[in-house]
């Protein structure tokens, strides 16, 4: 796992990361309607043959959150630097059930999903799960409807840092164990042991 990656995940669970001085620059491809409307949906980059791109970006450079409001079953694809193939390639709803740090009502299996789709309830899904890469990313999708909406959330790196681009991993990493840990609390209630606050002092 590279310094980056390292990065981006403690800035999930370690308080002390984000006071670090940071010369990164945060910047989100979404579907917001580009002409001042409110048609923020199914707007892209460009479409080329059958892909539509989402993103597009010269590196180095982080994806730090993947967020749609509806996953739909069209294919995913995320091809990093110079590769010809995709580095990940999957249906956008499984993408969520792929990574470590996803979060979405209905996504722990496709019963749930299909029952929480019947019931009406909000089907938002988002991905934390840190994508590093050094020259160049681009996110195309094969839509199957006209109603996606999308946004990609990516750190700028400066060109001297030092970055190892992403890599599938068949097991997670300690950091996104850490995080996932923590996380899981969140819906648990305030009353919790783990919740309990003590007072430091920092001297910088």
């Amino acid at each position: 796992m590279s310094r980056c990656e390292d990065a981006v995940w403690a800035s999930l669970y370690d308080p002390l990361a984000l006071a670090a001085p940071c010369r990164d620059r945060c910047l989100m491809a979404s579907s917001y309607d580009r002409r001042g409307g409110n048609h923020d949906w199914s707007n892209y980059l460009r479409v080329e043959g059958n892909e539509a791109v989402l993103m597009d970006a010269d590196g180095p450079g982080v994806i730090v959150r993947i967020w749609t409001a509806d996953p739909q079953h069209g294919l995913l694809r995320i091809y990093l630097d110079d590769a010809r193939e995709p580095t990940i390639v999957a249906p956008f709803d499984r993408l969520f059930e792929q990574l470590p740090l996803s979060f979405g009502i209905g996504g722990e299996s496709p019963e749930n999903y299909a029952r929480s789709a019947a019931e009406g309830l909000a089907m938002g899904r988002t991905s934390y799960c840190p994508i590093p890469f050094r020259q160049r990313c681009r996110i195309t999708i094969e839509p199957e409807d006209d109603y996606l909406y999308y946004q990609v959330n990516w750190r700028r790196l400066p060109p001297d840092s030092r970055v190892e681009t992403f890599v599938p991993k068949a097991a997670p990493s300690p950091h996104a164990a850490a995080a996932a840990e923590l996380w899981s609390r969140w819906d648990q209630g305030a009353d919790l042991d783990a919740f309990r606050t003590e007072e430091q002092t920092l001297e910088l």
